[in-house]
């Protein structure tokens, strides 16, 4: 529990959660992959198509997915397969957001990578290419 008073948030608490993330990325050090595939799905229906994203992914990179789609009407959806978090935009990593920075800190996961964003557009719009034929 973090205890939040007038004078701002204990700062004994922020350091045995930190604490004890860094000890279960430690414990991870040897087991963990350099990188975390997740599944994304789509179901095309005449014209259109449904994306199914995983974790809670920011509205300027469904924007952008949408914006590049080859289909005329694009409908992206999130929260497919595994909780993995939020998935934030560049904005975001920039400004040490909470979403980059400390949302995978509470799930005990290690950082994303500020090409997060790019890595699931471009991974999305292969996707939909695919659908195109």
């Amino acid at each position: 529990a973090v205890r939040v008073t007038d004078s701002g948030v204990q700062t004994a608490a922020w350091l045995r959660f930190y604490s004890a993330w860094a000890e279960s990325m430690r414990a991870q050090l040897d087991s963990r992959p350099g990188h975390v595939s997740v599944p994304l799905a789509a179901l095309r229906v005449n014209d259109e198509v449904w994306l199914h994203l995983p974790g809670e992914v920011f509205t300027a990179l469904g924007q952008a997915i949408t914006a590049r789609s080859p289909f005329a009407k694009t409908v992206v959806t999130t929260l497919f397969g595994p909780f993995i978090g939020y998935l934030p935009d560049a904005e975001d990593f920039a400004a040490g957001g909470y979403a980059a920075t400390l949302v995978p800190r509470i799930l005990q996961m290690p950082p994303y990578s500020p090409a997060l964003g790019d890595a699931l557009v471009t991974g999305a719009l292969a996707l939909l290419e695919s659908l195109e034929s």
